[in-house]
C-alpha cells in the first residue's frame, strides 16, 4: 500500500457529503430510529400534559370624532383627535392603558380576582382549589401577564384578548376589562373636563373684575378729557371738517379784504382838483356817484363852453358856471369821500373777520393735535377693554359649553363585539409540536449516528482504508482457516497444492497479487 496526497482541508469543508451521511444513516439505522422514536414520544407525551389554554377576544372602537349633539362649531374640552402622529400617538396610549395596572386593578377588585385561588394559579375547569387572599397589586400583575392587546391593521378597532385554563373564566375576564376600559375612558373624559370648567369658572371672577376696571378706567379719561360717547374717529372726522370749512371762510375773507384793499387804493388815487375820472367799478356799483359825476361833467362842459366864446372869468354867467363846478365838485369829493370812508371800514371789518378765522382755524389745528395724543391713550384703553370683554366671553362661553358637554357624557369608545366563549384552546398546538418532535427526533438521531460514526475508529471497508487512512487499496486477504486450507485447491495465486501433505499451520503460501491501479490523483 502506498498513502495518497493529503486532501485540502478548505476544499472539504465547502460541500457536504449527502452520500456519507446517508451511509451512516444506513449503517447507523438503529440508533437514529431510536433517537428519533424516543424524542418523538416525549414531545408526544409532553404535549398530550400540557395545561390547555383558551383565549378570549374582544373588539373595541376607538372614534376620534364622537357624535356632538352641540355641533362642530363648540369644541369640546377633551380633545379626541389631531393630526396622524397625534392620532398614533394616542391610539398607542390607549393600547397601554388597556393594559395598564390602573386598570387591572379596577376588574381585579369588581370580580374578587384577589380571592380566587383558581384564577391565581390558572387552574383548569373543574379543579377544586381553597381560597386565595392576596394583594390587589400581584392579582393584577397576573391579569396583565395574560392580556394583549392589538390593533386591527387598517382600521381604528383594536382586539384585547386574554388567556387562561378556564374558558369561561377568560370570557368573564375580557368582558369586565373590555367594560372597565370603557367605563374609565369616560370617567376620565368627564373628570378632564370637570377640572376645566372648575378652572374656567375660577377664571370668570378674575375676569369680570379685570373688564369692570378696563371699562371705568376708560370712562374716567373721557370725562376728563371731555371727550363725548362718540368714537374718536368720528370726532376726528368732524374736526377735519371744521377745519375745512373755517380754511374755506378764510380764505374768502383774505380774498375780500384784498378786494377792499384794491378799491381803497383806487379811490385814494383820485385827483381831488379834478374828480371825474372814476373806477369804472364805483361808478356801475353807486347811482348817486354816477349823477354827481354827471352833473359836474355837464357844468364844467357848460363853464368851459362859456369861456370858449370869449366870456372872461368876471363875467356873471362864467362866474357862475364856475360856481356850478365847484359846488358839484365838492358834492362828487363828498360822495367819494363817503364812499372811501365805507371801504375802509368794510377793510377793517374784513381784516377783523380773517384774523378771527384765521384763530378758529388754529384752535381747531391745536384741538386736532391734542386729539391725536387722547387717541392714543384712548386707544390703548379701549384696547385693553375690548381684550378683556373678549377673553371674558370666551372664557365664559367655554365654560357654559363644559357643562353641557359634562352632562351629555360623551364617550369615543365602545364596545364592538363582545367577547365570545372559546371553544378550542390556542396553545397546545398539538400538530405542530408533534411535527417538530419528529423533526427534532430526526435530527437529534442523525447527530447521534454521526457522533457515533466519528468516535469509531476501527477500519472494516474500501472506503475506511482509502478515506481515513489515506491510502491507496490495493486487495483484500480473506481470512484463512486450516479447515479452508485443506479444502482449497490453491494455496496461492496461480499455484497448485503440492502432493505432500503438510501441517496447514506450517504452511507459508505465497502470495501473488497484481498491483491495481492507483486511484485518486
Amino acid at each position: 500500500m502506498t498513502r495518497n496526497e493529503e486532501p485540502n482541508p478548505g476544499e472539504l469543508g465547502k460541500e457536504i457529503d449527502w452520500l456519507a451521511l446517508l451511509r451512516i444513516a444506513r449503517k447507523r439505522w438503529l440508533l437514529v430510529l431510536g433517537v428519533a422514536l424516543a424524542i418523538s414520544l416525549a414531545v408526544t407525551f409532553r404535549t398530550l400534559g400540557t395545561k390547555k389554554i383558551y383565549q378570549s377576544t374582544a373588539t373595541v372602537l376607538f372614534d376620534p370624532n364622537p357624535p356632538r349633539p352641540l355641533g362642530r362649531q363648540v369644541e369640546t374640552v377633551v380633545d379626541f383627535g389631531g393630526s396622524y402622529w397625534n392620532n398614533k400617538e394616542y391610539y398607542q396610549t390607549q393600547y397601554e392603558l388597556m393594559r395598564s395596572r390602573r386598570l387591572a386593578m379596577v376588574v381585579v377588585e369588581d370580580l374578587g380576582l384577589q380571592y380566587d385561588g383558581a384564577f391565581l394559579t390558572n387552574a383548569e375547569p373543574g379543579e377544586t382549589l381553597p381560597a386565595a387572599n392576596v394583594s390587589v397589586e400581584q392579582a393584577a400583575s397576573a391579569l396583565v401577564s395574560r392580556v394583549s392587546v392589538a390593533p386591527v391593521k387598517g382600521s381604528r378597532l383594536a382586539s384585547v384578548t386574554y388567556q387562561d385554563a378556564d374558558p369561561a373564566r377568560a370570557q368573564r375576564i375580557v368582558t369586565a376589562l373590555a367594560e372597565a376600559y370603557v367605563a374609565q375612558n369616560l370617567r376620565d373624559a368627564q373628570q378632564n373636563a370637570s377640572s376645566a370648567v372648575e378652572w374656567l369658572n375660577s377664571q370668570l371672577d378674575n375676569l369680570k373684575s379685570g373688564l369692570d376696571e378696563s371699562e371705568l378706567a376708560l370712562h374716567q379719561y373721557k370725562m376728563q378729557r371731555n371727550i363725548l360717547s362718540a368714537d374718536i374717529d368720528a370726532q376726528s372726522n368732524m374736526l377735519r371738517e371744521e377745519m375745512a370749512q373755517l380754511n374755506t371762510a378764510a380764505t374768502s375773507a383774505k380774498i375780500r379784504r384784498q378786494e377792499l384793499q384794491a378799491r381803497r387804493n383806487q379811490l385814494a388815487k383820485i385827483k381831488a382838483d379834478d374828480p371825474a375820472e372814476l373806477p369804472s367799478t364805483e361808478l356801475l356799483g353807486s347811482s348817486v356817484l354816477s349823477d354827481l359825476r354827471a352833473k359836474y361833467i355837464e357844468a364844467k362842459r357848460q363853464h368851459d363852453g362859456l369861456v370858449a366864446t370869449g366870456k372872461g372869468e368876471n363875467h356873471p354867467d362864467v362866474r357862475a358856471a364856475h360856481s356850478a363846478v365847484e359846488l358839484n365838485r365838492e358834492a362828487l369829493l363828498a360822495e367819494i369821500r363817503n364812499i372811501r370812508g365805507a371801504v375802509e371800514r368794510d377793510l377793517a371789518a374784513a381784516r377783523e373777520q380773517e384774523e378771527g378765522l384765521i384763530g378758529l382755524f388754529g384752535h381747531s389745528k391745536n384741538q386736532a393735535l391734542d386729539l391725536n395724543l387722547m387717541a392714543i391713550e384712548y386707544s390703548r384703553l379701549e384696547r385693553t377693554r375690548q381684550n378683556s370683554e373678549k377673553l371674558y366671553s370666551v372664557v365664559l362661553e367655554r365654560a357654559k359649553e363644559g357643562d353641557l358637554t359634562r352632562m351629555m357624557q360623551i364617550n369615543n369608545v365602545r364596545i364592538v363585539d363582545p367577547p365570545l366563549l372559546p371553544g378550542v384552546p390556542v396553545s397546545p398546538n398539538i400538530p405542530r409540536n408533534i411535527l417538530i418532535g419528529v423533526l427534532a427526533g430526526l435530527a437529534l438521531g442523525m447527530g447521534a449516528g454521526f457522533g457515533r460514526e466519528m468516535l469509531d475508529r476501527t477500519v472494516k471497508t474500501q472506503h475506511d482504508v482509502e478515506g481515513v487512512l489515506g491510502l491507496t487499496f490495493l486487495g483484500l486477504i480473506p481470512a484463512i482457516t486450516p479447515e479452508g486450507l485443506k479444502k482449497s485447491r490453491y494455496y496461492g495465486y496461480g499455484r497448485k497444492r503440492p502432493k505432500k501433505s503438510e501441517d496447514a499451520q506450517a504452511v507459508t503460501p505465497d502470495l501473488v497479487v497484481h498491483q491495481a491501479p492507483l486511484s485518486g490523483p
